[in-house]
Formats: C-alpha cells, structure tokens, sequence
C-alpha cells in the first residue's frame, strides 16, 4: 500500500512525537508498504542524516516542509501539505494523519483517511472540522489513543459515521503498539 503519512512533528527533534512519527513510518515501510512522510523542517542539525538521528533505516522517503517562526507560518506549512496531497494524489492509497487539518484537506482530495487522535478538538473551528471527517465516507479508520480519549468522542458525539473506532496507546516503544497500528492499515 502507497501510504502518504502526513504529521505536524518537526524532524529531526527530540520531541516523542517526532520519535513516534519516525518508527511508525520504519515499521510501515518493514510490513512492505510504500512510505512518505511529510512533515516541518527543523532547525536542529542532523550530521549523518535524518533516518540515523533516529536509529531508523532510511526505508520511506522523508519530505520536510517550512514551518516559518514568523507570524502566518502555520498557513506557509498548511499550504506546502496541500501541495504535497495534490502532488501526490495518484500515488496514494491511504493517507495517515496525526494533524486534524491534513486529514480533512486529503478527505477534500477524495483519499481514504485514517486519523490518529491525540485529543478532543480545541475550538469550534476545530470541532467543525472534526465533525466534516467523522461524516466522510473516505475516514476509514479513527485512531485514538486511549480508552478515556474514546470515550470522550463519544460523550462529544463525535465518532466516524461510516469508518470504525480503533483504541492504540501512543508510545514511542512498544512493539505491540506498531503491530496493532499496522494491522488498521489493513482496511
């Protein structure tokens, strides 16, 4: 499967996300799928190259988009992702999502989504948006990361319409954790 992995981390950083969003792909890209992972370009150096800073074999491809510090930055990388969905559209036979707003502008785009929640949405924009991908016959899978969180999009009346509920803790190592998040790839 030709996964377009879209997430808000910074890479290469320190930052567990940026850790957990880096072996997901590995892992992905090990079970035999076709990984690129969009994500911000840092500042941090990285001498011997991004997939090393991780201890990850350089298995997917990496595209690191601006996020500049300046005012209007959050719109510059919003804009580069767009781009990369469109670029790669054909290309892309799911695409994974850590980052509300990439996962509803590739449902926009028509591309089967799988969402991976880290928390309820903030704001009523945010809720707006949330509650566009839940009604998507394109979400085929929502990800959260505990069972409080679960229940928590229930209590909000906020599950998929069409696509399933699945719980996967978030942990930068645990084994079990990728197997289960590999096997919802398999939709």
């Amino acid at each position: 499967m030709r996964i377009l992995y879209l997430s808000l981390s910074y890479v290469p950083s320190r930052r567990a996300s940026s850790v957990q969003v880096m072996r997901m792909c590995a892992a992905l890209a090990r079970a035999g799928h076709q990984v690129r992972l969009c994500a911000k370009q840092s500042q941090e150096p990285a001498p011997d190259g991004d997939h090393a800073f991780y201890g990850v074999p350089p298995s997917f491809s990496l595209h690191k988009l601006p996020r500049p510090r300046r005012r209007g930055g959050g719109i510059v990388f919003s804009a580069a992702m767009a781009a990369q969905i469109v670029r790669h559209h054909r290309s892309t036979d799911l695409v994974f999502c850590r980052d509300l707003l990439g996962a509803v502008m590739a449902d926009q785009a028509r591309l089967p989504v799988l969402f991976e929640a880290h928390s309820l949405p903030a704001s009523p924009l945010l809720r707006r948006l949330w509650r566009s991908l839940v009604s998507s016959p394109r979400l085929r899978r929502l990800v959260v990361i505990s069972e409080a969180l679960r229940r928590d999009v229930e209590a909000a009346g906020l599950l998929p319409r069409y696509g399933s509920v699945v719980v996967a803790h978030d942990a930068a190592e645990a084994p079990a954790q990728v197997t289960l998040r590999l096997s919802l790839i398999h939709i």
